[in-house]
């Protein structure tokens, strides 16, 4: 449950980003549904696109940094592979649009954003950079695996299921 103004907007916002897309959702619609004034749309958020930024800094990228890529390269290659699993699994946790909408709809913004948002994009792409370097040459197959697992799952409408991640090398 939102405690803040701030916090029940980015919500609402997401939500309705989620069901409608970008381009499918006005600033005006955001303030209606969320019963609040323009003025504490704007006190909060710049524009539409610093509200969808902060959007992506909550619902993606805060997820994308909680890895400590430092611990993460000096862990054997089977318990990278673990905590990859564990880190992927936290990144699609369970936010209640997350469930409402299903990983298509959280992919398609995700998605959408790489190429309308420069900075979303750039941070992604370091974040992809830093697990490369960090994981170890035997575990490096399983992250393309892990992330074709993802794909499929969401065009199957299915969670994804990590067991080919073998316990040990």
């Amino acid at each position: 449950m939102p405690t803040t103004t701030k916090e029940q907007l980015l919500e609402i916002a997401f939500d309705m980003f989620l069901a409608h897309g970008y381009d499918g959702v006005g600033i005006s619609e955001v303030i209606k549904r969320a019963g609040v004034s323009k003025g504490a749309l704007y006190h909060h958020f710049t524009s539409k696109d610093d509200l969808i930024a902060q959007i992506l800094q909550r619902y993606f990228l805060d997820g994308f940094a909680q890895m400590d890529f430092e611990a993460l390269a000096q862990q054997p290659a089977h318990s990278q592979l673990g905590q990859l699993v564990d880190g992927y699994q936290n990144l699609f946790g369970p936010t209640a649009a997350l469930r409402k909408y299903g990983l298509a709809r959280y992919l398609a913004l995700f998605f959408d954003s790489l190429s309308r948002n420069e900075q979303f994009a750039a941070a992604v792409a370091r974040y992809y950079r830093q697990i490369e370097a960090a994981l170890h040459p035997d575990a490096q197959p399983y992250l393309r695996q892990i992330e074709g697992e993802i794909y499929l799952s969401t065009v199957l409408q299915r969670d994804p299921e990590f067991s080919f991640i073998p316990a040990t090398f």
